[in-house]
């Protein structure tokens, strides 16, 4: 099996006044190969990287050699990119990936192993909070692309989704409203699995625009 280095919170590159330009979550080396229309980008491990190119990006992109060292990265800000640390010129992924960067970095913090109740719970708000960001990001590029009708209907939608999230909350607390630490825990993972189904069903209509 193929190993990936992921690098949690680093600054890749820096500005020519020396300052951090860009705080990344998550980063992982890849090698470019190649791209072609439409909109694909192929590297060297294999993975075929589905991409979000404008004419800039287009441009630049072509200029990369083959062999390239260049960086999977994620934010809350730009969400998953392919990096050019040299330059901080990114791209966005728009599919491809085996898992989402912020369910890598989830299954690096561990919380199964994690040992104590409190610290589990800990790291299922923390990721709450992160796919609630990534969530919020997806709406925004989803409405920057629509025309005024749809933005309505893209805004009536999440507001239904709203409303779901809290009867689906109030359900979850009477479900695990009885003893046992565990209870907490499940609690804890029910409300991150529900943010983070959102963010991935809002970036999986990306692609269509």
């Amino acid at each position: 099996m193929m190993k990936w280095l992921v690098v949690l919170i680093v600054c890749p590159y820096f500005e020519a006044t020396g300052r951090c330009a860009e705080e990344w979550l998550y980063q992982e080396k890849v090698t470019y190969l190649e791209n072609h229309d439409p909109s694909m980008v192929y590297l060297a491990d294999e993975r075929q990287l589905s991409m979000k190119f404008d004419d800039l990006s287009r441009r630049f992109i072509d200029q990369w050699p083959r062999g390239k060292e260049v960086m999977i990265a994620y934010n809350s800000g730009k969400g998953t990119v392919l990096l050019d640390p040299s330059s901080g010129n990114t791209i966005p992924v728009l599919g491809g990936l085996d898992e989402h960067p912020l369910d890598t970095m989830w299954a690096a913090r561990d919380p199964i192993g994690t040992e104590d109740t409190m610290g589990f719970i800990g790291v299922e708000h923390d990721f709450d909070k992160l796919w609630d960001k990534e969530m919020k990001r997806a709406l925004k590029v989803l409405a920057d692309s629509m025309d005024r009708k749809a933005r309505v209907t893209l805004k009536s939608s999440q507001a239904a989704w709203k409303r779901f999230r809290e009867r689906e909350v109030k359900m979850l607390v009477r479900l695990h409203d009885r003893p046992g630490t565990i209870q907490g825990m499940l609690f804890a993972s029910n409300i991150r699995s529900l943010t983070r189904g959102r963010a991935l069903q809002l970036n999986s209509y990306l692609s269509d625009f």
